[in-house]
């Protein structure tokens, strides 16, 4: 064998040892690299699996599943995919899955070994865990197909096979050409240049030693670097355009200029897939259009479809569409497109069913809102920041004379605004606009408005204001209110005629009062005086029943005034211990005259299982029997009258305990016609009864009005022409019998001191009755006086032996009555006077000294020193007695409400029982007198102040309120003083104290009742 043989054959076996050595090399290469690129692309399927199934795989979206299973299925190596629950039920697939053995179960193409390519392994089976907050949930099966790699690796089999036959043939030839031994490196180049150009990137070849190879392996391994980095970048552009796509809110395409569906979104995709239309890459938009047409997806009308389609792809292929289209399902689509400058068309699909219920809701609205304002009566008016007409209802136009036309868009303010209020007008937008408040906003109040026709007349208006800065608009709610105030005229006028009614029949009543109680307190007192004298038992009877009837007949005359109490819900009744034989026995003296006049039985009948105390007011029941019992005896020419006073078991038809007074006569009776008119106020049944008995009617009314004050009811029954029976019932209250005063006893005076006849003057009624409860508690007879007139006229009509006079009275105050006094002819002149009074400053001692006074007093006044004052004004000695309690209250400790000391000393001077009497006394006419302060105080009126809070001080010290008393003393001096300010904030706070004084009382009140 030559050597250029053996050269040869043994070149060949050097080739072939290596050939056998490098081709499972190059084999193995050409597989890593292949499954490299495999496990890019199932890492990334397995990245976009985790991330978007876990969700849908939570809310059972099967049908999204499929989509996604169906897209993912499309990839070039993968031959089926399906997603499993973790309890193995299958909810996805696409592909055809093969059995998931263990075989074919790799989590990692790692597993899969060189001889397992060899052994025929068609495919590689992922296994994706899919997870939620560490819980698996389920898994997904994605058979990746390793039919490419097999390709390659025959390929490079092949190659192989080819290169040995190929490198022996050319050593063969060799020897003949030397050349062709460039042959085999070239081959390799060639074939790796195929492989990149079917798609393998990342190749590259040995690199040769030396050689005329070397630069060219040199080029082509640059060449394989540098497309497989553009590769990468590729890929990398390609996720991120996929994943901005994918997180695009609304549906996302892009059609080509051939206008074939080029990318689009799962949202794209599944709204076609919900519309029945498979979203596949490369479908015509026309075919998709009238895809959709025949499934019946879009709600156009039949005959306008292909007009329809034809102007959708008109603008379609223009680039320039915006359009909203309904769908049969009900949904809104918003569709808009437009072309980009390589004429791809780019689009938009999005779902504006909710904008479209709300812009369908916000019409309706507005509809109902407009009908609401076109049908309101009154005038809707709005406006925007320029003050410019942007509303006007009908009830405008009918008040305003203008139609809506003619005002929309114009000014206001020329058109509705009188002239002399339109700049305040416009500073008021102004305001609102730099500010946003308005001094006109959220309120009510009246206005001048103008008419079409330039009168003006009155309106109410209501203003609000929406929005802000620009949008800002202004609605006025106007009325017309010309008839109102016509009719709030005429009532004001009717009130001013009432009113002035009212306070002349008040100072009728007043002035009647003043008149009748004048002679009448004379009367009293000069049978009083008689009383005094020696008389017979005869004489002492008859005196005695005219004392009586006098008494009775100052009650009636009081009861009288009480009905205007009643009329104004103000009278208040007394509830105390009594006895019921109190209540009949001086009825029973008045009407005896009558009685044997007419020749008259009469009998009173109590009956015995009756209590001997009750609480009641003894007075209010007295009158209303009296008043029965007067008009029995009235009506009744023969026969008898009667009374009884018995216990009964029901009241109002409820099984409560009472006591039924009834007076019953043989008179003439009443029809039951007029049954009705009796407890009627002034009226009589009939005018013959007026001229025939006399009377005014007034008095069944009062009875009726009293009896259902003390929580009862009045009837009667009645037979014309036989008689009547009057009958009235109360609740039964029982008393304690020990609280009865004896009647047979008559208090006493302290240390044998004579009885004296006093005349209190005092314009205060709860001073008055104290004053009064405890000079006759002493033993001395006291009569009373509101005013210093009346104590003029009771000093001329009667001697008195002391005079207790008041200052500050109403009609005439004390020094106007001490100096008429004085002037009056002797013994009146010569009455010892002494002032009780709350005025206490330096100067009011000598000043009442001076106008003729013979002692001074002041409130509040104690019943030792009372009594020591009288005695000592009795005698010849006559002294000023002033009581230390006030310099005591002066300087009492303002933070105490209350001196429970002289509430004690109050019982003690009076009746302990009347103390919660007198305390509710003081309450209610101290109420009054700060609701007069309080007017005074917003008057400035200082000499009202200053009469006030001179009355208030008096009471108070009195009834143990000392800081009351202190602040009112105060007030009061400030106010003589002239120091307005001081006068005012010391009143101000007479107000407060006051208030807070009423409470304690209260308090003393409900722990003593």
């Amino acid at each position: 064998m030559s050597f250029v043989r053996k050269m040869i054959v043994g070149w060949i076996a050097c080739q072939a040892l290596v050939l056998i050595i490098v081709a499972p090399l190059g084999v193995y290469l050409l597989i890593d690299i292949e499954t490299s690129h495999l496990r890019e692309r199932a890492d990334a399927t397995e990245r976009l699996i985790t991330a978007a199934s876990s969700d849908l795989i939570l809310a059972g979206d099967e049908e999204t599943l499929m989509l996604m299973s169906a897209q993912i299925a499309e990839g070039p190596d993968v031959d089926f995919i399906q997603f499993v629950t973790s309890d193995g039920r299958i909810l996805a697939k696409a592909g055809e899955a093969l059995p998931l053995s263990d075989d074919y179960r790799v989590s990692n193409l790692d597993q899969i070994s060189f001889f397992d390519f060899f052994a025929g392994q068609k495919t590689y089976n992922q296994l994706v865990p899919i997870e939620v907050s560490g819980t698996k949930i389920g898994e997904a099966h994605i058979g990746h197909s390793l039919t490419p790699i097999h390709r390659q690796m025959t390929l490079m089999t092949l190659l192989i096979v080819g290169l040995l036959a190929g490198v022996i043939i050319l050593t063969i030839i060799l020897s003949v050409v030397m050349g062709r031994r460039l042959q085999g490196g070239l081959t390799v180049i060639e074939d790796a240049a195929r492989s990149i150009a079917e798609g393998e990137v990342g190749i590259e070849l040995d690199h040769p030693k030396q050689g005329i190879l070397v630069s060219t392996v040199d080029a082509f391994n640059l060449m394989s670097k540098r497309l497989k980095e553009s590769h990468d970048r590729a890929m990398n552009s390609e996720h991120n355009l996929r994943d901005a796509v994918e997180s695009l809110p609304d549906a996302f395409c892009v059609y080509d200029q051939d206008d074939k569906l080029l990318l689009c979104n799962s949202r794209y995709a599944g709204l076609l897939a919900t519309a029945g239309l498979e979203p596949r890459i490369g479908a015509k938009f026309e075919d998709l259009v009238r895809s959709g047409f025949e499934a019946g997806v879009f709600d156009i009308p039949d005959d306008q479809k292909e007009e329809w389609i034809n102007s959708y792809l008109r603008e379609h292929q223009q680039g320039n569409v915006s359009r909203e289209i309904r769908m049969s399902s009900g949904r809104w689509i918003r569709v808009e497109e437009h072309k980009s400058a390589r004429g791809n068309v780019i689009g938009l699909r999005m779902d504006i069913t909710d904008l479209k219920e709300r812009e369908q809701a916000y019409r309706l609205s507005e509809g109902r809102l407009r009908t609401t304002v076109e049908a309101a009566l009154d005038c809707i008016i709005c406006i925007d920041k320029n003050g410019c007409v942007t509303e006007f209802n009908s009830g405008a136009e009918r008040t305003f004379g203008y139609t809506r036309e003619e005002v929309m868009g114009k000014p206001m303010g020329p058109l509705i605004i009188p002239p002399a209020y339109r700049e305040m007008h416009n500073q008021g937008i102004r305001r609102y606009l730099e500010t946003g408040e308005g001094p006109l906003l959220g309120k009510r109040i009246e206005v001048v408005a103008m008419h079409r026709d330039q009168t003006e007349f009155p309106c109410e208006l209501a203003l609000e204001a929406s929005g802000s800065g620009d949008d800002v608009i202004f609605v006025a709610y106007l009325r017309d209110i010309t008839e109102q105030r016509k009719q709030s005229d005429a009532l004001h006028s009717a009130r001013e005629r009432a009113e002035a009614a009212n306070k002349a029949k008040d100072e009728f009543l007043a002035m009647m009062t003043h008149e009748i109680r004048t002679p009448l307190n004379g009367v009293l007192g000069i049978l009083g005086l008689l009383q005094d004298t020696t008389l017979d038992i005869e004489q002492s009877d008859y005196v005695r029943g005219a004392k009586t009837s006098g008494d009775i007949l100052l009650q009636i005359l009081n009861d009288i005034l009480d009905y205007s109490k009643m009329d104004a819900g103000k009278l208040e009744l007394e509830n105390a211990p009594l006895r019921l034989r109190s209540v009949t026995e001086p009825i029973s003296q008045i009407l005896t005259p009558r009685l044997e006049t007419k020749k008259l039985d009469f009998s009173i009948d109590i009956a015995p299982d009756l209590p001997e105390c009750i609480i009641g007011d003894l007075g209010r029941i007295r009158q209303v029997l009296l008043n029965l019992a007067n008009n029995a005896v009235k009506f009744t020419e023969h026969g008898h009258v009667s009374m009884s006073i018995k216990k009964v078991d029901t009241l109002f038809g409820e099984p409560t305990k009472g006591v039924m007074f009834s007076v019953s006569d043989t008179g003439v009776g009443i029809s039951e016609d007029k049954h009705d008119q009796l407890f009627v106020e002034f009226n009589q049944l009939d005018a013959s009864y007026a001229r025939k008995f006399g009377g005014t009617g007034l008095g069944l009314a009062i009875c009726r009005e009293l009896v259902e004050l003390m929580g009862g009811m009045i009837d009667f029954k009645s037979t014309l022409g036989e008689g009547s029976t009057f009958y009235f019932t109360i609740p039964l209250v029982e008393g304690d019998p020990s609280e009865l005063e004896d009647e047979e006893t008559a208090p006493t005076m302290a240390d044998n001191a004579r009885s004296c006849r006093i005349l209190v003057a005092e314009d205060n009624a709860t001073n008055s009755m104290i004053v009064k409860l405890m000079l006759e508690k002493a033993g001395h007879r006291v009569d009373t006086a509101m005013d210093g007139q009346e104590a003029v006229q009771a000093v001329k009509s009667l001697p008195y032996d002391v005079v207790l006079m008041d200052v500050n009275m109403p009609e005439m105050d004390g020094f106007q009555a001490t100096r008429l006094i004085r002037e009056m002819p002797a013994p009146h002149c010569n009455v010892p006077i002494i002032a009780l009074t709350a005025l206490a400053m330096e100067g009011d001692k000598q000043r009442v000294l001076d106008s003729g006074m013979d002692g001074y007093m002041t409130k509040p006044v104690s019943r030792q020193q009372l009594l020591l004052a009288v005695q000592r004004s009795a005698g010849e000695d006559v002294e000023t007695v002033k009581q230390e309690g006030v310099e005591q209250a002066e300087t009492a400790n303002e933070q105490g409400l209350l001196d429970h000391s002289v509430i004690t000393k109050l019982g003690e001077d009076t009746a302990p029982e009347l103390v919660p009497e007198l305390l509710s006394l003081y309450i209610e006419d101290t109420k009054r007198r700060v609701t007069d302060l309080k007017a005074a105080i917003e008057a400035q009126d200082l000499a009202k102040i200053e009469h006030e809070t001179h009355t208030m001080a008096s009471s108070a010290a009195m009834h143990g309120a000392m800081k009351l008393f202190v602040l009112a003393r105060r007030s009061e001096e400030h106010c003589r003083e002239n120091n307005q300010s001081d006068a005012i904030d010391t009143a101000t706070q007479v107000v407060d104290v006051a208030k807070a004084t009423f409470e304690v009382l209260n308090n003393v009140i409900s722990e003593q009742a």
